[in-house]
């Protein structure tokens, strides 16, 4: 679990993952500690739940104060202490999985309902509380692989002569022993050491073929942080689709790569074929959930979904390391991002509008945002927000990214000085 103000830290966490083979014992084991973390993970959801209902209930009926208390994430990690020994009692696998990995189960739904929240706060229509974990009540044999998180305790060591040994006090070191890749190696010698863990499958269900990686955060040293000079900072404008940039002796406009213009269409299609099927030339009838047909096609939304990501990200990491050529402190427009976004029952976000709308609701902006505030760090510089009252720039798209990138730095540089 992440402690303490991470402002406030002289290190940086940084990520590598590679693949993992897993001979029949070890899949087996992890196959175990996979089902105990489900477990946890809706004993934990079914008490959240219950207690939202109750509390937005109350809510209705005009109670300003409900007398309901919401779970914290302490709080049940101070219940493990029962559970587990429930499960000594009846012998059940969960008492060999190590607590912390349960604890980091319970840390991930704990995020995943605070997620719940803001959006549910900011007036998004489409927020959900999370899912619960179960197989498919139509096929008990078709099950998945939930992933499996952990921390590594102070003076531990996870990494030893090129191999990553987890939890070797309990399964025994040579039971998870895995080796590591080179390039993977190199990285984590870069870092003072790795702090926690995941490890999980590309394809959850079991009944398909897949493969296992595991992800390994480490700590590397965050460098001084540079003074900020104003006349040489990089001022951006964001947008959807164009970047303007302006540097000390460069005015560019930067097109992002818009994947989901290409896969939106198609993932549309396929979710429009979820939920009918044709019958004839004009009678449709509702298309079973979880039959054969229906799964399909939602492992073919699925796999969409993620070739459009791992695009959107890629094109987004090599946009930052080309900004970071121009400079080390950014500033840029902090943009509202959710809340009045997320309402898509509005007829204007179809079509071409509705592809900005949705780059902008599903977190594209500020997942692009994100990785540069980590990358500036590295380098010793800072993205600074600022949210100006700024004109309205007349022309759409590229045209206006420019002088919306004047206009932050001149109002930028008049409220600073």
């Amino acid at each position: 679990m992440a402690k303490g103000n991470k402002e406030e830290r002289k290190v940086l966490y940084r990520a590598v993952r590679f693949e993992i083979k897993l001979n029949a014992e070890q899949e087996q084991l992890l196959l175990g500690v996979s089902e105990n973390l489900r477990d946890v993970w809706n004993w934990a959801l079914e008490q959240r739940v219950q207690a939202w209902e109750a509390y937005r209930r109350q809510k209705q009926e005009g109670v300003k104060k409900p007398d309901v208390r919401l779970p914290t994430l302490f709080d049940q990690i101070n219940l493990l202490t029962g559970l587990r020994a429930q499960d000594e009692e009846y012998g059940v696998v969960g008492t060999h999985v190590p607590r912390n990995w349960q604890e980091e189960t319970l840390d991930t739904l704990d995020g995943a309902f605070k997620s719940f929240f803001a959006l549910a706060k900011n007036g998004d229509r489409d927020a959900r509380t999370p899912g619960k974990r179960a197989a498919p009540s139509w096929d008990l044999e078709a099950k998945r692989f939930y992933e499996i998180s952990g921390r590594f305790l102070s003076g531990s060591r996870p990494v030893q002569g090129g191999r990553l040994v987890l939890a070797p006090n309990i399964f025994g070191k040579d039971m998870l022993n895995f080796p590591i890749p080179e390039y993977q190696q190199m990285q984590l010698r870069r870092g003072l050491g790795v702090k926690k863990f995941t490890l999980f499958r590309d394809e959850p269900r079991l009944e398909r073929p897949g493969k296992y990686f595991v992800s390994l955060v480490y700590e590397i040293e965050r460098p001084e942080t540079l003074a900020f000079s104003s006349d040489s900072a990089v001022y951006l404008a964001l947008g959807a689709t164009w970047l303007g940039i302006l540097s000390f002796n460069r005015e560019q406009i930067v097109k992002f790569w818009r994947p989901d213009k290409h896969w939106k269409p198609e993932i549309d299609a396929v979710e429009g074929r979820l939920s009918t099927k044709a019958t004839g030339a004009t009678n449709r009838t509702p298309l079973t959930k979880r039959s054969r047909k229906w799964n399909r096609r939602n492992h073919a939304r699925r796999i969409m979904n993620s070739f459009m990501a791992r695009q959107q990200k890629q094109d987004q990491r090599e946009v930052v390391a080309w900004l970071l050529k121009q400079g080390t402190h950014f500033v840029l427009q902090d943009m509202t991002i959710r809340g009045g976004l997320a309402d898509a029952t509005k007829p204007e976000r179809t079509g071409q509008l509705g592809l900005n709308w949705s780059v902008q609701n599903t977190g594209s902006i500020g997942r692009f945002v994100a990785h540069l505030e980590e990358k500036a760090k590295e380098h010793g510089g800072i993205v600074c927000k600022y949210e100006p009252d700024l004109f309205p720039m007349p022309g759409r798209g590229a045209e206006n990214k420019l002088p919306m990138a004047r206009q932050l730095r001149d109002r930028f540089l008049e409220e600073i000085f």
